[in-house]
């Protein structure tokens, strides 16, 4: 909703009618007005399932990295990897390429006072499009995926 001096613009119009009776409760009814506005409004989208999994290089998990999962049809799901290899996120089902970019300090202090950053795995690794990594994501409330770089 963008409001405009005393008009409202509804972005989602399957809201529409809450937004219109919340404005015109408002006055008598105060907050319970707001509670409607703001229940049930938001597009809940596909629905996600959890993935878990450890990412190794060379046979030892990376202790540093990122790892994106990318659909064609969902935008990519991210995580952290932790210093176990281990990362946790949510995405749709189906086909997912896999992009992992891990890198480790080397210098504190390098040009213009920045720290220098040199790369753990290939960068062949980096992008989902071109890894070669892919997986699959089931109707499962956790799936299990590990990684494993060579």
């Amino acid at each position: 909703m963008v409001k405009s001096g005393r008009q409202v613009f509804v972005q989602n119009e399957t809201c529409a009618w809450r937004i219109q009776l919340v404005l015109c409760c408002l006055g008598s009814m105060g907050c319970l007005g707001s509670l409607v506005l703001t229940s049930g409004c938001q597009d809940s989208g596909p629905t996600t399932y959890a993935v878990t999994g450890t990412i190794t290089y060379q046979g030892k998990p990376l202790e540093t990295g990122l790892v994106t999962f990318e659909s064609p049809s969902y935008r990519p799901a991210a995580s952290p990897i932790d210093s176990e290899g281990r990362y946790r996120l949510r995405t749709i089902e189906g086909q997912h390429a896999v992009g992992v970019v891990a890198n480790r300090r080397v210098k504190e202090k390098g040009f213009e006072g920045l720290p220098e950053y040199e790369a753990i795995i290939p960068d062949r690794f980096n992008y989902p499009a071109s890894s070669g990594i892919k997986v699959t994501v089931e109707k499962l409330s956790e799936n299990k995926i590990d990684i494993k770089l060579e």
